[in-house]
């Protein structure tokens, strides 16, 4: 574990502050009142010890002297000690209800922002392995870090009113006594820095390494991962690796844990020496006569509370040093912009018409990569017209996908809707033309009308249109045989809930997509886990859309593909061929050879 230079410890503690100011801005606009509130409280609680010290002072001091001073003063004074102790208890308690109620807003602030701004981040940015390696740190910590920094800020109120009361005290009792007292508390907080950092280092050093614990724990966490792992009696090879990675991770952490240990033991011994020495001048200065009994109890109390406060606010700001290092990684999260560039004033359009679309000497490289995807991809899609994709395994008929839905920018060229560039186009209204099912699609747990009604959400929920998409997808067959129909719960962890086959699962995301009712339809291999009876019915009604939907197909059964209005061949990224089918089968070449050898797979010709 590498330790930071002093240069780089004094950066960490600059972005300290800018953190503890950016957060505080952030927490004022949600909780003014609140705020106010928890410093008021804060104020009266600073107080209180150094009020009941003065008031069990000026009692003793009294009584020392009851024949001169009367026992009026004594009554008074006995009745505000034990209000003094009946006070602070009331104002802890509300201050612990205030701070509870803080703390769960504050979370709820938080992960609605955090999530909020995930959700705008773009694909290709969530797609990066480094942004993963902090998006983990920060998954497995949540947004406490920002919670636990803020609470700490305000719970450092009482303890920063207290050091200004109590060195006050103390630098007006004795110059010499504050100083020695000051500076004894501080190797304490140099520990917790110093150790506090270490445990993040090695969050951040292990962080490739715990994503891959993470994604070999999330097997044991999928019932179909884990029956597959119990067939393939492979269960104890991945618990393994799975132990090896934490014990390697937490003998790290366990040598860092004893470090702290040993130093902290040490900076207690330092402060608790110069408290003993503190003491000890003061109780001399009584037995010399310098000092009233009273004012001695005074002292030393404020001794003991500078000391408790100077103590807790170092203490505290050493753990909001910690928090904001892993703080930093979320305003890093959230302050990552677009890696797509938006357009100074981009053109909105008509999402109900359909578009001409034209790939324009478009070639494509994924970021931080040299070998090209896609090379120098020119066609034509018409609006209205039905195209097909195929290609072998790797061609780029995705990719090409991808970048029609604007996930990423072409490296060379451009793609053209209506004649505009598509980096020219409000993304909001083009995607609300899209409707897109990729292969690897979500499944949601909810109702199953619920589900489908997902491929809209900007309008009404419509249960005829529920119903029209799932017949469209052949998922009402199976809808319609459910105990409780399209009200049916999916999801096995649900009281009364299902787990949906995969035919299943992609027919409600196809129906989802239909739902939609998009200008443009997307469908990568939408039929991959859907028996032949039900893929012949769905490719019969996407061939009855209306003439003014535009449908891009990828697939791999080329019989499916046939009554496409034109048929793309990718190869190596490039158009191999290009045209209808019966144009391709004429054309003798890869297209055909392919679809003579499907059709005698099946018998057909």
């Amino acid at each position: 574990m590498s330790k930071k230079t002093t240069k780089e410890q004094f950066g960490s503690v600059l972005e300290l502050l800018r953190n503890s100011k950016r957060l505080l801005r952030l927490v004022w606009k949600e909780q003014r009142k609140m705020i106010l509130i928890i410093v008021l409280l804060s104020l009266g609680i600073s107080l209180m010890p150094f009020l009941k010290s003065g008031v069990l002072a000026l009692l003793v001091n009294n009584l020392t002297n009851i024949n001169t001073v009367g026992t009026g003063a004594i009554t008074w004074l006995s009745v505000l000690a034990v209000m003094m102790i009946l006070v602070p208890e009331l104002l802890y308690g509300l201050k612990s209800y205030v701070d509870r109620w803080f703390s769960i807003d504050l979370q709820e602030s938080f992960e609605i922002f955090f999530i909020s701004k995930k959700s705008t981040m773009d694909i290709a940015t969530i797609e990066d392995p480094k942004f993963n390696d902090i998006l983990n740190t920060l998954q497995e910590r949540g947004v406490w870090p920002m919670v636990n920094m803020v609470e700490d800020m305000f719970m450092n109120l009482p303890n920063i009113l207290g050091v200004i009361i109590a060195s006050i005290i103390l630098y007006t009792f004795s110059p010499w006594l504050f100083i020695i007292i000051t500076i004894a508390v501080l190797p304490r907080v140099f520990v917790e820095a110093i150790y506090g950092d270490g445990v993040y280092g090695i969050y951040h050093a292990e962080a490739s390494v715990r994503r891959r614990f993470w994604a070999f724990r999330d097997y044991f966490m999928d019932k179909r991962d884990l029956t597959e792992m119990k067939l393939f009696q492979s269960t104890g090879y991945f618990i393994k690796i799975i132990a090896d990675i934490f014990h390697s991770f937490n003998t790290k952490q366990k040598t860092v844990e004893r470090k702290r240990i040993f130093w902290h033991m040490v900076a207690l011994l330092v402060t608790g020496g110069a408290i003993g020495g503190g003491v000890i001048l003061v109780i001399r200065s009584v037995l010399s006569g310098e000092t009233e009994v009273g004012t001695m109890i005074f002292v030393i109390s404020a001794i003991i509370e500078l000391e408790w406060a100077l103590s807790g606010f170092l203490m505290n700001l050493a753990k909001q040093y910690k928090n904001s290092l892993f703080v930093s990684d979320l305003f890093r999260i959230l302050d990552i912009k677009s890696n797509l560039p938006k357009a100074s004033n981009p053109f909105k359009i008509n999402p109900t018409q359909t578009p001409r679309i034209v790939f324009d000497d478009v070639s494509f490289s994924y970021p931080g990569t040299k070998r090209e995807v896609l090379s120098h991809l020119s066609f034509t899609i018409e609006s209205g017209e039905k195209l097909a994709l195929v290609g072998v395994n790797g061609a780029g008929k995705t990719t090409l996908v991808k970048l029609l839905c604007r996930v990423y920018d072409p490296t060379i060229g451009r793609i053209l809707i209506d004649g505009r560039d598509l980096r020219d186009l409000d993304i909001h209204s083009w995607l609300h033309t899209l409707g897109v099912l990729f292969q690897d699609y979500t499944s949601y747990q909810m109702k199953a009308s619920e589900s489908i009604a997902l491929g809209r959400t900007s309008e009404p929920f419509d249960m005829d249109r529920v119903k029209w998409a799932a017949q469209g997808s052949e998922a009402s067959e199976f809808i319609d045989e459910w105990e409780n129909g399209y009200e049916q719960m999916l999801g096995k962890q649900f009281e009364g809930g299902i787990d949906p086959s995969k035919g299943q699962l992609q027919k409600l995301a196809l129906a989802r997509v239909l739902y939609r009712n998009p200008a443009v339809l997307i469908l990568d291999e939408p039929t991959a886990s859907v028996d032949a009876e039900s893929e012949a019915k769905i490719f019969a009604r996407l061939e009855a859309l209306p003439k003014d939907k535009t449908v891009i197909l990828i697939s791999h059964r080329f019989s499916t593909v046939r009554t496409a209005d034109k048929i793309l061949v990718l190869k190596d990224g490039m158009v191999h061929e290009l045209g209808s089918h019966t144009e391709l089968i004429k054309k003798a070449g890869t297209y055909a050879e392919i679809f003579k050898l499907q059709a005698k797979g099946y018998n057909t010709e």
